[in-house]
C-alpha cells in the first residue's frame, strides 16, 4: 500500500521557461546580485532571441532563452516565491525547474494545491500546461516526471526507456536528486 502521503499528486507542467515576465524576473535577481557585469550579461541573455526555422531571428519579448545554459537557474529564481508556499501549506514538492509535482494525502488536498498553484502562476504572469497539469491518484494512475514512470508507489523507467538505458549517464545523473526526494517524500527548504 502506498504511503498517505503519495497517494494523490497535483502534477503541473509550467510552461514558465517561455512565460516569465522580464520585467519581474530582473526585480528578483536584483535582490540577490548587484554586480553590474553579471546583471548586464544576463540582460543580454533574456534579450538574445531566438533563430526559428522559417521565421528566422525572432526577439525574445518573455521567458528564458530556451536551450541556454542559464535558463534552468532563471526559471528556478523565477520559481523559489512558490517553493516557499509550498512549504508554508504543509506540502511536499519535488520540482525540476519548471516542472513540478505536489504529493497529497487526500483528492481535497490535492484540489486545494492545484488552485493555490493556479492562482500564484496567474499572477505571477505565468501559464500552466493546460492538458498535462493535472491530479492523479498514483495508486490507481501513474504519470511521468523526470524521464521516470511513477504508479502504485513504485518508479520505473519512463518515455519508452528502457532499465538499462536509466542506468547510463546522464539519465541516472539528471535524474537522481529528483528521484531521492519523490521516493522519501522530502523537500526541505530553510
Amino acid at each position: 500500500m502506498a504511503k498517505p502521503w503519495k497517494r494523490h499528486c497535483a502534477t503541473f507542467w509550467n510552461r514558465s521557461s517561455r512565460t516569465i515576465p522580464h520585467d519581474r524576473l530582473r526585480a528578483l535577481i536584483r535582490q540577490r546580485i548587484v554586480d553590474g557585469s553579471v546583471l548586464a550579461v544576463l540582460e543580454q541573455g533574456l534579450k538574445a532571441g531566438v533563430l526559428e526555422e522559417l521565421k528566422g531571428w525572432q526577439p525574445t519579448e518573455r521567458g528564458t532563452p530556451q536551450g541556454a545554459v542559464v535558463s534552468p537557474l532563471l526559471a528556478n529564481v523565477y520559481l523559489n516565491p512558490l517553493d516557499h508556499q509550498v512549504v508554508q501549506q504543509g506540502w511536499a514538492m519535488t520540482r525540476d525547474t519548471d516542472d513540478f509535482i505536489i504529493q497529497c494525502r487526500s483528492q481535497a488536498e490535492a484540489q486545494a494545491a492545484l488552485e493555490a498553484v493556479r492562482q500564484w502562476v496567474e499572477a505571477e504572469g505565468l501559464q500552466l500546461h493546460p492538458t498535462k497539469t493535472r491530479i492523479v491518484n498514483t495508486t490507481a494512475e501513474g504519470f511521468d516526471f523526470l524521464g521516470w514512470h511513477f504508479r502504485g508507489g513504485k518508479k520505473r523507467p519512463g518515455y519508452g526507456l528502457s532499465e538499462a538505458d536509466h542506468r547510463k549517464w546522464p539519465n541516472r545523473w539528471f535524474a537522481a536528486p529528483g528521484l531521492f526526494s519523490l521516493e522519501h517524500g522530502s523537500c526541505a527548504y530553510g
